[in-house]
């Protein structure tokens, strides 16, 4: 067993707005990364740095344009890797956006990384529909 997150949000764009986005370097610097490296394919490597200098390394899982990316990543320091799924769900009025991460093991020692995993997802995926919709990245709020 494993514990995972899966948050949904409606952005209030079409989906070919916001997959730009979630699926290449420059859209993941926009809400997400300080600096990202991205082979948008799969088996694709994947380099992520956040403000603060925090970094990990990944590869591309998935890719079907406009509908959705995955990629898989290792969490070194606590010995395991999650899936991270990002989909995009056309409805009237917008888009849903699917950001699931999968694979924490059940685990006493994890319980604090899984608290900051799902606080971070949920400010970040806040900041990404500001951007979409307003074109205000709230990350300059915040640091």
């Amino acid at each position: 067993m494993s514990w995972r997150f899966h948050s949904k949000t409606l952005i209030k764009a079409e989906p070919n707005k916001i997959f730009p986005l979630i699926s290449t370097a420059d859209g993941f610097t926009k809400w997400f990364l300080r600096k990202c490296e991205l082979e948008c394919k799969p088996g694709g490597r994947f380099y992520m740095e956040w403000y603060g200098g925090e970094s990990a390394e990944g590869k591309v899982v998935e890719v079907i344009q406009n509908k959705r990316f995955a990629y898989e990543w290792s969490y070194d320091n606590l010995g395991f890797s999650t899936r991270v799924d990002i989909w995009l769900e056309s409805v009237e009025g917008g888009t849903i956006l699917h950001l699931e991460e999968n694979g924490f093991p059940e685990k006493m020692e994890v319980v604090g990384m899984y608290n900051s995993v799902t606080q971070g997802w949920t400010e970040f995926v806040f900041n990404l529909k500001s951007v979409v919709m307003y074109g205000n990245d709230l990350r300059d709020e915040w640091t």
